[in-house]
């Protein structure tokens, strides 16, 4: 059983953010076993809601913040389906408002999709790109660190995360018609989940969703578990 951080294309997995490739006839061969399962890690995490422990929702979004921007949308009924796709490279109306923001702010760096705020180094690239990039060694770790001493820039920058953040949500939200709940899962929102999905993120997320639809507060949550790639894997298998 492998969850790898790549699409699933036939029999094989290629990371999207390491040179590594998983295919299921050479790992059987090399393994001398017929039972290898290949998953894509997010389809996995999104299957780890599955069960009698969370109710069945017609229809909800697994986000991923982490090393990658990632989705996945779970259909709940008439029997549970995981569809995974790539919402990074999709361009929205709020980059051009953070572009211009770090532009005025001094900062050189160009925003043309979500993966460049929202995945792998977006957010450590803008908090450098407003220190004039004179931070070396920088992590999503680092950044908040400094926001929690109360530094103005990677304040900024965090700001600038989360109104994406909340604004993607909102639209992937709104485009699968509408999802009923959003599942939150990856590195940056798991280890710091109190900071990201605060007043400042619901505010933003209404805004643009319930401008155009009218419901109650949105329904969106941590996947409470600490590898939900694992236990995902072990209910496709059950």
């Amino acid at each position: 059983r492998i969850a790898a951080a790549g699409p699933l294309v036939g029999e094989k997995i290629t990371m999207t953010n390491a040179d590594l490739e998983f295919s299921k006839s050479e790992i059987s061969n090399n393994y001398n076993t017929q039972n290898t399962t290949l998953v894509n890690d997010l389809v996995a995490a999104a299957w780890s809601v599955y069960g009698d422990d969370f109710p069945a929702f017609d229809r909800s979004l697994v986000i991923n913040v982490g090393s990658g921007f990632g989705g996945a949308l779970v259909l709940g009924r008439p029997s549970y389906r995981v569809l995974g796709f790539e919402p990074g490279r999709i361009s929205t109306t709020a980059l051009t408002e953070i572009g211009q923001r770090l532009f005025s702010a001094g900062a050189d760096y160009e925003i043309r999709e979500l993966e460049d705020v929202l995945g792998g180094l977006g957010l450590q690239r803008m908090y450098s790109a407003l220190c004039g990039n004179s931070v070396p060694g920088l992590s999503s770790k680092t950044v908040f660190k400094h926001y929690r001493a109360g530094n103005d820039k990677a304040a900024l920058a965090i700001e600038l995360f989360k109104s994406v953040l909340a604004d993607a949500c909102a639209e992937l939200s709104l485009l699968f018609a509408p999802a009923e709940k959003i599942w939150l899962t990856g590195g940056v929102v798991k280890f710091n989940y109190s900071d990201v999905v605060d007043t400042l993120f619901f505010e933003k997320y209404q805004k643009r969703k319930y401008k155009e639809l009218r419901s109650e507060k949105p329904r969106i949550a941590l996947i409470p578990f600490d590898e939900p790639e694992i236990v995902g894997l072990t209910k496709i298998l059950e």
